[in-house]
Parts: structure tokens; sequence; C-alpha cells
């Protein structure tokens, strides 16, 4: 196959994410053991060789100068933002030399990746594809990090580029986690909930077998709704456990108050909570707009079913949100039940977003940057684990949900 040809732009554009992508494949190479070859890989997914890693580690060590140039100029100029009173000529000269310093640095990324490509460990146009089509996600979520971070899977099994996975797509998806191991983050097992007995089916509900409450507010503490999510699989509790902790949402019909909403995303959410063990409910977050962007359930696009794990009330999560709501901004919560293809999984605590409708509700403004701590506490990290001056140092334990840029890092730890 002959190489392709890349302009500067596209060059630089690859430099600059290459040593964030290196955790995620040194973590798959960890997990399914390294990869014979090169692309395709796995069920013709692209894959880099051991080599290859080296090779991008490589070059990242020898731009260090440039690295640390720019580390110092994002200092420098976070403390002249911060300056009381700020300097406005120091801010610029600052700005200024930032930017310089992040061009260079670009520069040198981008002169390691041509010599790279002209090496024997040059990526193929499989690879090189794989990379860019994981530009934007990394941007957004500051970096994929190993066993924390949420992990991209949807651009690699996109063969229809509709920015979503179908039955076919999910499938190849499945087949490529459960033979490397890659994207499951945390697994929930029976282990950590003792000699639990193996659970047992739940009761059979229809939507004849409920009372609707069309007219009552979504978190309205004296309703209980049914909410009855249909998914095409069978094997639904598989397929939502194997795309755990990856950016995949499965979609499901979902039926209440006598009103049908088609696509709706769905996936498993918690961090010890999702340790319950198969069989058991586990807490889910449903996405309305995910298909249809003006999609929503009483104004709401997103909503949080948690699983009251270890509160035998099931009271903790409702009670403590309406305490703190006379109090601050806080969730709002009530309490419903879930049906999964006709089977009773009991009650949930309905836990409102922290989204744009939170922040509109409770500060009329959806501006400002909301940040998450992702599944697995960040690695330590988000509990605000002091480390050093350098934003970077934080990626790992954060996720940016309101988009993600440069100065936005910056000013992390200003």
């Amino acid at each position: 196959m002959s190489q392709p040809n890349y302009s500067r732009l596209t060059v630089l554009s690859l430099a600059v994410i290459t040593l964030a992508l290196i955790p995620p494949f040194v973590f798959a190479q960890q997990r399914g053991g390294a990869p014979a070859a090169a692309a395709p890989g796995v069920g013709g997914i692209a894959t880099l060789t051991p080599a290859q890693t080296t090779a991008i580690t490589t070059m990242d060590q020898a731009i260090k100068a440039q690295t640390a140039a720019a580390t110092a100029a994002r200092t420098a100029f976070i403390a002249a933002a911060f300056a009381d009173p700020v300097n406005e000529a120091d801010l610029k000269a600052k700005l200024a030399q930032l930017t310089s310093a992040e061009l260079a640095l670009a520069n040198a990324r981008a002169d390691g990746f041509i010599k790279l490509q002209a090496s024997a460990n040059k990526l193929d146009a499989g690879q090189v594809a794989m990379l860019i089509a994981r530009v934007e996600r990394t941007d957004r979520t500051g970096g994929p990090v190993a066993g924390t971070q949420e992990r991209p899977m949807v651009a690699q099994f996109d063969a229809d580029k509709n920015a979503r996975l179908d039955t076919a797509e999910r499938a190849r998806a499945v087949e490529f986690i459960n033979s490397t191991g890659a994207g499951q983050g945390f697994r929930g097992g029976g282990g950590r909930c003792g000699n639990r007995p193996p659970a047992s089916p739940g009761v059979k509900l229809t939507p004849a077998d409920v009372k609707n409450h069309p007219d009552a507010p979504l978190y309205d503490a004296a309703v209980l709704r049914t909410f009855f999510i249909e998914l095409e699989n069978p094997n639904w509790e598989a397929e939502l456990v194997a795309f755990n902790n990856t950016d995949v949402e499965v979609p499901a019909k979902v039926k209440v108050d006598g009103k049908t909403y088609p696509d709706v995303g769905i996936h498993f959410r918690g961090n010890s909570s999702f340790g319950v063990g198969n069989g058991y409910k586990r807490s889910l977050n449903l996405t309305f707009d995910f298909v249809h962007k003006n999609q929503a359930i009483f104004g709401y696009r997103a909503l949080n079913f948690l699983n009251a794990n270890d509160d035998p009330t099931f009271l903790r999560t409702v009670l403590s949100l309406h305490i703190a709501r006379q109090y601050m901004p806080a969730p709002k919560a009530n309490l419903v039940r879930v049906v999964i293809n006709g089977e009773n999984w009991g009650i949930y605590a309905n836990a409102q977003q922290f989204n744009k409708e939170f922040l509109s509700e409770n500060f009329k403004t959806i501006e400002g940057t909301r940040w998450k701590v992702p599944q697995g506490g960040g690695g330590g990290l988000g509990g605000f684990r002091f480390v050093d001056q350098d934003a970077n140092s934080y990626r790992p334990g954060f996720h940016i949900k309101s988009g993600s840029s440069g100065i936005t890092w910056l000013f992390f730890t200003g």
C-alpha cells in the first residue's frame, strides 16, 4: 500500500494527540496481549504494534524542552491573568509567549511525526484514520486515560458515520471488547456483595397494570411513575455491561404515562453500585435526545435512575437532595419504578442530571464550565487531591462536560 500524503495541518493535529492516545493503547495491550501485527487488528480495527507505541513515546521524549517551555508559558499566563490588579500589557505579552510556545511544541511534534512516517514504524492509512477519528473526542474529554476516563469506541465502529452504533456495529464492538478487554472499564462482579444468592427474575408488568401521571411534574415526590424500557437485544444486560465506561449508548424504546419515546440512549452508570453483580439492578442513565435532538420528557433530556445500593430505605438520595435544596441549588429527586423488557426491576431514585437544564433552573444561564469526576474516582484525583500547578496533571481525574478548550484547562489550577 502506498503511503498517503498529509497536509501540514493534518500532521500538526495528529502530532498534538499522539501522546494523549498512548495510554489506551498500552492499556489494551496489557489487558489483551500485545497485537501481533498492525492494522487492521482485532475485528478489522486498527491497532498499534509495541514498536510503534515505543516509537511514539520516544518521539515525545525528544521534545521535552518544548514541552517544558509550553508548561512554563501556561503557568506564567495564568499568573498574569489572576494578578490583582491585572496588568493588561503583561497579560498580552504572556499570551503572546504562550501562543509562541504552544506553536513551537506543535511544530516539534509535527516534525517528529514526519520522521516517524519515514521510519520502519510508520503508521498505515488505517492507523492514521483511527487517530484522526479520536481527535475531537480527545479534545472534548481532555484525553482518554486507562482505567478512569470513558473510552471512545463509537468512532472506531461507526461504519455509516451517523455518530452512533446500530445493531451490527454494536455486535462488532462487543466482539472487539471480548477479544481485547478494551473499553470495559470497571467490570461488575458478584464478589463485592458477599454470598448473595443468584438473582431471580422480577414479576411481569405491562402499561395496563400501572397508573399514569401525565399532569404531575417529573420530580413530584408524591408520584411513583413507571418507566417501561424495551431493548431489542434479549441479552441486553450483557451488552450494557460490555459497553460500561465507553461512549456507546444502546437505543431503547421508553414508555411512560401512555407516551412512547423512541431511540432513547441507555447505559449503565455508577462506580461502586456497578459492582452489584449480574441479575441485580444497576444504575441507569437515559438520554432522550440521543437520536432525536428535540426529544425530551417534561423538558428534561437526560435522566439518572440510581439503584440505591446499600440503602435499604431507598430514601437517602431523595431525602438528602430535598434537604439540600432548602439551602442551595441541588438536583431534584423522587422515586420511580423501572420495567425492562416486561420484567419489573423495582424502585430507583430518579436524580436530576447536572446539565444545562439544571443550570437554567437554578442560575438562569447555561454558561460556564461543568466538570465531572469519571468512573473509578479519577485515579484518586476526583477528591481534589493537590498534585502540582500544571493543569495537565489533573486531566485523568476530571471530565469537562460543557465543551473543552486549552484555555479552560489553563484556568483549572488558577
